[in-house]
């Protein structure tokens, strides 16, 4: 066996060993903490992959004012330097009244449409509430189940 081997051998084994100490410490303190010093130590399960947890309103479906018309908010730019300019409407949660006054920019390019009719300021609109960081800025068609509120689409 190398010297190289046999180093790292012994390493391993310290390690080992030093590691074992330090869980064995680690319990014996545990168990003064909870009153008991023969207490076994207590074991967190192993986290999972732990999902996201929802934010504030998201996902929830709010009745929203479309409040003010952005022209030229966003500049995207390109690769070759050129820029991409998009509009936005600045949209306003009326409903449900825990929400209300919660705001979101959506914009987009083209002609703005919602079930075929333009979308201006005052309209009423309805749609699941988006992720708090997409609020600041997300397409208009990702707003999900984007619809105007009955009764109210063409103003």
């Amino acid at each position: 066996m190398s010297k190289l081997s046999t180093a790292l051998r012994s390493a391993l084994t310290l390690a080992a060993v030093a590691g074992a100490s330090l869980a064995l410490l680690s319990g014996a303190l545990a168990g003064c903490a909870s009153g008991s010093p023969t207490a076994p130590p207590r074991q967190a399960a192993a986290p999972s992959v732990q999902a996201r947890q929802p934010e504030r309103g998201e996902g929830a479906e709010v009745r929203a004012v479309v409040a003010e018309f952005l022209p030229q908010w966003l500049i995207d730019e390109l690769e070759d330097g050129s820029g991409m300019v998009s509009d936005a409407f600045l949209i306003t949660v009326v409903e449900p009244p825990e929400l209300a006054g919660t705001r979101v920019w959506a914009y987009y390019q083209g002609v703005p449409e919602v079930a075929g009719k333009r979308l201006a300021v005052g309209d009423k609109l309805r749609f699941r509430l988006p992720r708090e960081a997409q609020r600041a800025g997300v397409l208009l068609w990702d707003l999900a189940e984007l619809r105007f509120d009955a009764g109210t689409a063409g103003r």
